[in-house]
């Protein structure tokens, strides 16, 4: 039980030493799961909610999406 507080001691003791690299790894980290959800909420949204819209075209304004365009 003694080297698991030794261990955490320790660990605190090196991010209160890097603070600025944490920081860094973290910002890393939280970015990767962050690109991950989008992709994968793109593709949950693109392949299986919107699939029943794919032959459909879209106009709205200035924007048009043919189904010959592959809109």
């Amino acid at each position: 039980m003694a080297e698991k507080t030794e261990q955490k001691n320790a660990w605190q003791t090196w991010k209160s030493k890097h603070e600025g690299l944490w920081q860094f790894v973290m910002f890393v980290l939280m970015s990767g799961v962050t690109t991950l959800v989008d992709l994968a909420t793109f593709a949950v949204f693109n392949f299986w909610i919107f699939r029943s819209l794919h032959d459909i075209p879209f106009f709205w304004g200035p924007i048009r999406y043919s189904i010959e365009t592959a809109g």
